[in-house]
């Protein structure tokens, strides 16, 4: 099993200011291809008939979690990253509502409805690469880790291209753009998405 606080660092990573803030591209793994049109990065993360040199990516990311998902010591290792990502998650605030809020009312931003799609599916990725390194150790899949490497560069990991490695969308483009926890620091900070209430002042 691996040292904790190594292993829970991805899960951790959502609750991050560097999370979809683009600030160190440095920390992108080598060869990663930098996508900035969101139309793009969108075909690359979910289509099946993609451009040659490029892998399906839900299946590049399956294949990785696969190896060890079911087996005992992920069974063993699972409520210790489900534990950390619960609290992490309640640390966040209603950031879900408070979007969804201004989604009804045509008040959110192109960067506001990008993170809103993608909130939960990177949530539920990077427990998953926690896992991963619980069971593995130094030794997880270089998927995950490209794609925690990416995560905590600040880009969102959109696919796979055969000899170079992961696709990397910047956010910076989108409408609306800031750090999703901007300011935030550490789980002390108050929720960055007010809630607004039935006059349509945010609280």
């Amino acid at each position: 099993m691996a040292d904790t606080d190594f292993a829970l660092a991805p899960i951790r990573l959502f609750a991050s200011d560097r999370l979809l803030s683009a600030r160190h591209g440095d920390r992108l793994p080598a060869g990663a291809e930098l996508v900035t049109d969101l139309d793009r990065a969108m075909l690359l993360e979910n289509a099946q008939d993609l451009p040659d040199g490029y892998r399906i990516w839900r299946d590049v990311v399956s294949g990785a979690v696969s190896a060890f998902y079911s087996s005992g010591a992920a069974r063993e290792a699972r409520p210790i990253v489900e534990t950390e990502g619960q609290r992490i998650w309640e640390s966040c605030g209603e950031f879900e509502r408070a979007l969804k809020i201004k989604c009804m009312r045509k008040t959110i931003t192109d960067f506001e409805e990008f993170w809103l799609a993608v909130a939960y599916d990177l949530f539920e990725m990077l427990k998953s690469i926690s896992l991963g390194r619980h069971v593995l150790n130094g030794n997880n899949d270089p998927v995950l880790e490209a794609t925690y490497a990416t995560l905590d560069a600040g880009f969102y990991p959109c696919g796979w291209r055969e000899g170079r490695g992961i696709c990397a969308f910047d956010p910076r483009g989108l409408d609306g753009f800031r750090p999703v926890w901007e300011g935030r620091q550490n789980d002390q900070a108050p929720a960055p998405w007010p809630v607004p209430n039935r006059q349509g002042a945010e609280r």
